[in-house]
């Protein structure tokens, strides 16, 4: 499907989120340089923004294996070549969790992300993407609540949400915020024309 293959796999792929891609740089720059990372990132907007595709691009970045990874002299992105970022993207890595909260979203299955988080792995950053986070319930909020007060080193969550309004204060007050913005119809236009001439479909102006 073209929508999978043209998925973004770097951050500078993706389509007007600028303001959102130079803060989470600025952010991993840090961490690469022995500052650490926040408990919890959250990313909000409507759908299709392209939040869930940065939690695994920022997934694959920090566990990218390339020498160049975290290098200051080097832009922050993932190679997209190495095992660690071809398993994120084909959503197997051991160490990227991507729940589906709309389903998966009780107080068990927080616990038992918690256990996983113990476990040693072959990565940097154990990362946990929650999508659909608003659909979490209100005890697996509060079993959140704990692990985000008391952060296990290198373990990493990110909500990504489309009703903001769905989370308690307590949550909210322990994560980096950002909201992505509604995609102009000319950036949207201008990616479409760069994949129908990937694809080599070229289309004819009607007089």
């Amino acid at each position: 499907m073209l929508a999978i293959k043209y998925r973004p796999q770097r951050m500078m792929d993706l389509v007007g989120q600028n303001h959102v891609v130079t803060v989470i740089q600025a952010i991993l720059r840090r961490h690469f340089n022995g500052k650490g990372l926040p408990a919890g990132f959250l990313f909000t907007g409507s759908k299709g923004t392209g939040k869930t595709s940065l939690a695994r691009i920022v997934s694959a970045t920090l566990n990218c294996q390339s020498e160049y990874a975290g290098h200051p002299e080097y832009a922050i992105e993932p190679c997209c070549a190495c095992e660690n970022c071809l398993s994120v993207r084909r959503s197997n890595c051991i160490f990227v969790h991507e729940i589906d909260a709309a389903s998966s979203g009780t107080v068990d299955d927080i616990r038992k992300i918690k256990e996983i988080s113990s476990l040693s792995h072959g990565g940097n950053v154990r990362v946990i993407i929650l999508d659909e986070a608003h659909s979490l319930s209100k005890a697996a909020f509060e079993a959140l609540l704990k692990q985000l007060e008391e952060p296990m080193p290198n373990v990493l969550y990110i909500f990504c949400t489309t009703e903001i309004e769905k989370f308690p204060e307590t949550i909210l007050s322990r994560l980096m915020q950002f909201s992505f913005k509604h995609v102009v119809p000319d950036l949207i236009t201008a990616r479409l024309q760069q994949i129908t001439i990937a694809e080599g479909v070229y289309f004819r102006r009607l007089p």
